[in-house]
């Protein structure tokens, strides 16, 4: 883009006729260095300045500030257009301070632009080159165009290197990335852009990222999006004083919602990007601290693929199944959904019935044995208050997940220093061919292939395997945990439990917290803990102990044969089909 703050040229040379006439064109790659007092702009005014004392026969018209690669072509368009239309005078001149800031471009396309500009009537004068000497063509001043060609060979050259070498260390930080390091700055003081989310701090002495104030309202994005598009969301951010990142004056648009509902670094993970910001391999699994969880983003994206395919607006539910997606069937682990039921009583009176129901059976009668129970939210609310959270996540029980979670961090990493013994000893097999002449085997070359197949799978595995480390460590327990627990259903209890934002706010802090009930529907009992469940809507594991099963009422044998089912379900998921 440019800048130009000029006097009218014909003002300028009005009462002056002869008075010829100079443009002065300084040139940054990016918008920081145009802001930046200390940035090259203001270094290149200076010396374009002392230039116009050189060369009083020269005039200024105008001041052009560009801010761009040097290495994109049909920047001078506008010049050579006013030259041929007569907006500008015959040998009006473009100044520069040095070749590189009028261009990056191969010699030979430079050379093409400086002859149009020529042959439209311009000039230009270089201020480090041959003293500022000004240019009419290329067929006179041979010394100062035999300069001029090494300029900007010299220029193209620096170009490249300086393109290498940003290739060469973008490499070295993925690599660095895979293999679970963490080669990051901390955001320089005043400065809003990093190469990491802009809701995260890098803590560069404990090589930590840390959340900001801006995580509450991304998190919120996600959360909103299971119920109102992209422009309320904006529209709240908006009376919350809510702007954008990069210029505080302004308000988060919908598109800026829309491109945050798409950015998976809330997940934890890492994108890179190729230097025109497009995506370049597959996101790098636990790179940040994911700030939603993944049932968050899924519930997200239904959503959002509801509303675009016109089915029925998520935001008018009103959500009578308190529990709906953290409830499961204790029989097939499928979810357990909500239905009613309306009858007339002698009186004349319409009453309706409230009833829990397995989804699978309601697809398939034949697919799970379970019958309706009647919903009853303030026995699944007692229950869920009253249960023993300090003991279910107690410290022994935490000290014991975090320790198999480092157990898991160690064996993840032991399969990245076997895939790396194992390509270091396939390239020292190479080297050792090579010095004796002979060809490399094509079989061998099909090894290393597979064994870099082998590290990049292992890698990610290890970034996951760290993060849940990461996030246990961080997890409450004990009776913080069951205070925070209790308090949140206290809390919900109290309120108007009739209003639908309420009840879909604590229906995602029950996703939030990962709890999920498993309902017996044949026996009428429930159990609760923390569970996982499937992209199918499964129930994939349910975090509690046998003895805790017992010590609420459910035999031993029965939930056995539950965690059985859910396994050998688990299984099938896993089995690729034939």
């Amino acid at each position: 883009m440019a800048r130009s703050t000029a006097v009218d040229a014909k003002t300028a040379r009005s009462g002056a006729a002869q008075q010829l006439v100079a443009i002065s064109y300084a040139r940054v790659s990016t918008g920081t260095q145009a802001s930046d007092d200390t940035s090259g702009i203001e270094r290149q005014e200076i010396a374009i300045q002392q230039w116009l004392r050189q060369h009083p026969d020269y005039e200024l018209d105008r001041e052009i500030q560009h801010v761009g690669s040097g290495a994109k072509a049909g920047r001078f368009e506008w010049f050579i257009d006013e030259l041929q239309q007569g907006r500008l005078p015959q040998g009006t001149c473009l100044v520069v301070e040095k070749m590189s800031r009028l261009g990056r471009e191969e010699l030979d396309d430079t050379f093409e632009t400086l002859i149009r500009i020529f042959k439209a009537g311009g000039a230009l004068a270089v201020c480090s080159l041959a003293g500022g000497q000004v240019l009419r063509s290329l067929s006179s001043q041979q010394g100062a165009v035999y300069q001029l060609a090494g300029a900007i060979d010299a220029a193209r050259g620096e170009w490249e290197e300086r393109r290498d070498r940003k290739r060469g260390s973008d490499a070295m930080k993925r690599r660095m990335i895979a293999e679970g390091a963490k080669p990051f700055k901390a955001r320089a003081k005043g400065k809003r852009c990093a190469s990491y989310p802009f809701w995260l701090n890098f803590n560069e002495k404990t090589k930590e990222f840390e959340t900001n104030d801006h995580h509450h309202w991304v998190r919120n994005i996600f959360l909103w999006a299971q119920e109102v598009g992209a422009p309320t969301i904006a529209r709240r951010l908006a009376e919350q004083g809510v702007t954008q990142v990069t210029n505080r004056r302004k308000p988060l648009s919908t598109s800026h919602v829309t491109t945050l509902l798409r950015n998976r670094a809330v997940l934890g993970e890492r994108q890179h990007l190729t230097s025109k910001r497009q995506a370049s391999g597959e996101p790098v699994p636990g790179v940040y601290p994911p700030i939603i969880s993944t049932d968050e983003w899924r519930l997200a994206w239904v959503a959002i693929d509801a509303r675009n395919n016109k089915q029925a607006p998520v935001a008018h539910r009103q959500l009578r199944n308190l529990f709906e997606g953290r409830i499961f069937c204790l029989h097939c682990q499928g979810r357990i959904g909500y239905c009613t039921s309306r009858c007339t009583l002698a009186s004349g009176e319409r009453k309706v019935y409230y009833y829990l129901r397995c989804n699978t059976r309601f697809k398939d009668r034949a697919g799970c044995p379970t019958p309706h129970r009647p919903y009853e939210e303030d026995r699944l609310l007692e229950r869920l208050h009253t249960f023993r959270w300090a003991e279910y996540f107690n410290d022994a029980r935490h000290d014991a997940d975090v320790a198999a979670a480092r157990d898991r961090v160690l064996a993840a990493e032991g399969k990245v220093a076997e895939a790396q013994q194992t390509i270091q000893r396939l390239q020292q097999a190479e080297d050792d061919f090579i010095a004796q002449g002979r060809a490399w085997p094509v079989r061998l070359e099909d090894q290393r292939s597979e064994a870099e197949r082998d590290l990049l799978t292992a890698e990610a595995d290890a970034n996951v395997t760290r993060a849940a480390l990461d996030a246990l460590r961080r997890r409450r327990s004990g009776k913080e945990a069951q205070k925070a627990i209790q308090s949140r259903v206290a809390a919900f209890m109290a309120s108007d439990r009739t209003d639908v934002e309420t009840r879909q706010q604590f229906n995602r802090w029950l996703f939030a917290e990962g709890i999920v009930v498993a309902f017996d529907l044949i026996n009428d009992r429930f159990e609760l803990g923390t569970g996982k469940v499937s992209p199918q809507g499964l129930l994939l594991e349910l975090d509690q102990q046998l003895e805790d099963a017992v010590a609420f009422g459910i035999p031993v044998e029965e939930f056995r044969e539950f965690i059985e089912t859910r396994d050998r379900a688990v299984a099938a998921q896993l089995t690729p089909p034939h």
